[in-house]
Order: structure tokens, then C-alpha cells, then sequence
């Protein structure tokens, strides 16, 4: 069943920030063996659903890497992931397109599709010909 129209991820960019960790030390004055982490601290009333399983990064930075990636490479979207191995952020810079029905986008992209089903189809096929043969003993 062909959908009424199909959302396109342009990715545009990747930026990242990366062992931030040596970051917050530099930020801190401090070295690895001078401190401990205790468990997370809550203050107040907030309800944290998910906290701690990333890195703190300086708001400052973040917000600099996303007005480049909306000002200089006009990216009007963002997908952000943490990546525990580099202690950092990856910030991939996107835009997202919507293609409706009619359009020639849409079209290639359902041409593309029709063919992929056929093509499965045909795969399919022959794999239960030859398993009839083989039922069959007709090979």
C-alpha cells in the first residue's frame, strides 16, 4: 500500500565535540585522581527520567555547534548522540523534506519501491521451486 507521502532525510553535516571529559577537567582544575563521583545528586523536586548515562557538556558549546550547523550550513534540523567511547557528541545537521503524492520524488521513490517487491518476489520464487524439485525429487 502506497503511503499518502514520504519524509526525506537530507543529512547535510557532522560536527562533533569529542573527550570532553578532559574538558571539564581543564574547566575545573582538576586532575583525574583529585576526585571522586558520588552517585547523582538530585536537588529539589524534579523528577529526572533519564540522567547520567552521558557526559556534561557546557551549554556554550552546544549552542555554538547548532548555530553553525542552522547559520552556516542552513541545517533546520539536528540529530544529536552521545558516544560513550570518545566521551562526546556527535551532531549530525540535517533537513527534512516531505514529498506528497503527484510529486516526482515521490514517484521515483515508489518506482524504487514496486521494484524491490518484485525483485523479493521473484527471489522468493525461485527459492520455492527448487524446495518443490526437492519435495518432488525433481531436480
Amino acid at each position: 500500500m502506497q503511503k499518502k507521502a514520504i519524509i526525506e532525510n537530507e543529512y547535510i553535516v557532522e560536527e562533533f565535540l569529542v573527550e570532553i571529559d578532559f574538558d571539564l577537567n581543564k574547566e575545573l582544575k582538576i586532575d583525574w585522581n583529585d576526585f571522586n563521583i558520588p552517585d547523582k545528586v538530585n536537588s529539589g523536586e524534579t523528577k529526572f527520567t533519564w540522567a547520567g548515562d552521558s557526559y556534561p557538556i557546557k551549554i556554550d558549546k552546544v549552542l555554538k555547534i547548532l548555530n553553525k550547523l542552522k547559520d552556516k550550513h542552513k541545517c533546520k534540523y539536528v540529530e544529536i548522540m552521545y558516544h560513550e567511547d570518545h566521551i562526546g557528541y556527535y551532531f549530525n545537521g540535517l533537513n527534512i523534506h516531505k514529498h506528497v503524492e503527484g510529486s516526482k520524488k515521490y514517484k521515483e521513490y515508489n518506482v524504487v519501491q514496486e521494484n524491490e517487491i518484485k525483485r523479493q518476489q521473484q527471489k522468493k520464487i525461485v527459492e520455492l521451486e527448487n524446495e518443490l524439485k526437492q519435495l518432488t525429487g525433481n531436480q
